[in-house]
């Protein structure tokens, strides 16, 4: 993507109508929010939260249980209509896709190895800024790169269990460019079990957090970069 939503900035506009009328008065609220939510059936959940939404025009979108995306919602109520507050989806701003992990030996690394520049924050609520982090079974990274956006590749491998960590290496295939791009890149890890060892599974706990490692080129030299995780992952 060539620019990297913030994931939420409430843009609030309450409205507040009382009537002329001594004996009646009404009251309505409407706001718009963006943010990054995962889909299931008819709702959206935001990230890092455990509530979620009811989206009435859902359905008019291409949006199936498990997509994640950064929408734009409104939410309307008016307190004497007798009926529930609505959510609505204004607009799909940007889809993220969800990859699959892979075996480390099966990646190409001739084919996969532009390297990435750094990381991009992506803005939450309350000025909190995420640039890696796991989040109900999927690893999350916001990378930037010297790469064409259009074919980009990506894949993150598993190399195992080391110092209370599960190791992955973040790989990028995209055509050179001198323009940057940023990105959001989520990853499924809930069947990571199936690519460690006996061994490394022995090592898991709940406390256990991801370390990523990648190739970084900055100042025109290349160096290997390690990035810790930020939140716990659960199994």
């Amino acid at each position: 993507m060539k620019k990297l939503y913030s994931a939420v900035t409430a843009s609030v506009a309450a409205v507040i109508m009382w009537s002329c009328g001594p004996a009646e008065m009404g009251f309505t609220q409407e706001y718009t929010l963006q943010g990054l939510y995962t889909v299931n059936k008819a709702t959206v959940a935001p990230e890092f939260s455990d509530t979620f939404f009811f989206v009435k025009n859902i359905d008019q979108y291409d949006l199936k249980t498990g997509d994640r995306a950064l929408l734009l919602l409104h939410y309307y109520y008016d307190a004497y209509s007798g009926k529930a507050a609505q959510w609505n989806i204004n607009e799909v701003l940007l889809r993220i896709p969800t990859y699959s992990l892979s075996k480390l030996a099966d990646v190409d690394t001739t084919v996969y190895n532009t390297p990435i520049t750094g990381l991009q924050p992506l803005n939450f609520f309350n000025n909190f800024d995420a640039m890696s982090w796991v989040w109900k079974d999927k690893q999350n990274i916001c990378i930037k790169y010297k790469g064409v956006e259009e074919g980009a590749s990506f894949a993150l491998a598993v190399r195992g269990v080391k110092d209370g960590y599960i190791e992955l290496e973040l790989f990028v295939d995209a055509q050179e460019s001198e323009k940057e791009t940023a990105t959001l890149l989520t990853f499924n890890i809930a069947d990571i079990k199936d690519y460690l060892s006996n061994e490394d599974k022995a090592q898991l706990s709940d406390s256990i957090k991801t370390k990523i490692y990648t190739k970084r080129i900055k100042n025109d030299t290349l160096t290997d970069w390690v990035i810790d995780g930020n939140y716990i992952v659960y199994f």
